[in-house]
């Protein structure tokens, strides 16, 4: 943030000699902490955008959530540093008196820590009682529907229907391999796609359908779930 205000050339100047006097200091004491040995920025980034964005009421990534997160973690170490300096803390007390002003929304950083596993950018199933449910019902409906449509490649594969089991996805939905020439071993099946050749057919048997539909509305769930639980107006 520092650097793209340098690079800019948005420096702020004092309007009064008592403004510039209290800039001076700010400068002064920046340049203690330096030579009395470096703070770590590393976590700090430049969330103007993310903000931006926010207070637009445009919904944030995953991403975009942990990038605030550290930030206010790193933000706040700092000034515990600072506060930590012993007799220092006086000539500090210019860069002190900004950050002290400043909001670190704690609450919000251990909301997202919470809900989020940052390392993996992944929303995590404690995020909520709703989302740890619809997790659990798709995991176990992608369990059966995996576990019939292996069955079925399976049998068309000894009934030399395909070279190999095959079950793939095609148009969001879970389907199985086989040859134009023996989809008749799929009878109730749909045909969701077919390859370049025209040799291979994707269908869904019937079988499939319900559990696929499940899949999508649960799919659906999980999405509306996690976009309602991060919406975050007052960030």
């Amino acid at each position: 943030m520092g650097q793209s205000i340098t690079r800019n050339a948005k420096i702020p100047i004092g309007k009064s000699k008592e403004e510039s006097q209290k800039l001076l200091d700010q400068t002064a004491a920046a340049l203690a902490v330096m030579e009395s040995g470096p703070l770590n920025f590393s976590g700090i980034e430049d969330i103007t955008r993310i903000l931006d964005s926010a207070v637009s009421g445009t919904l944030l990534t995953v991403g975009e959530l942990c990038a605030v997160r550290r930030t206010l973690r790193a933000a706040r170490a700092v000034l515990e540093r600072l506060k930590d300096s012993g007799d220092c803390s006086e000539r500090y007390a210019p860069l002190l008196e900004i950050l002290q002003n400043c909001s670190f929304e704690i609450e919000l950083e251990k909301k997202v820590g919470f809900c989020i596993d940052c390392n993996l950018s992944k929303i995590l199933d404690r995020a909520s009682e709703d989302l740890e449910v619809i997790r659990s019902e798709r995991k176990r409906n992608m369990e059966n529907l995996d576990r019939l449509l292996k069955r079925i490649s399976a049998h068309i594969f000894k009934a030399g229907g395909i070279d190999k089991p095959l079950v793939t996805k095609r148009r969001s939905r879970l389907c199985v391999g086989v040859r134009a020439s023996h989809r008749y071993l799929i009878p109730d099946g749909v045909v969701l796609n077919v390859s370049s050749s025209g040799v291979t057919y994707f269908m869904e048997p019937g079988e499939a359908v319900e559990l696929n539909n499940l899949e999508v509305m649960l799919s659906d769930s999980e999405k509306a779930e996690e976009i309602s639980h991060f919406e975050l107006p007052y960030i």
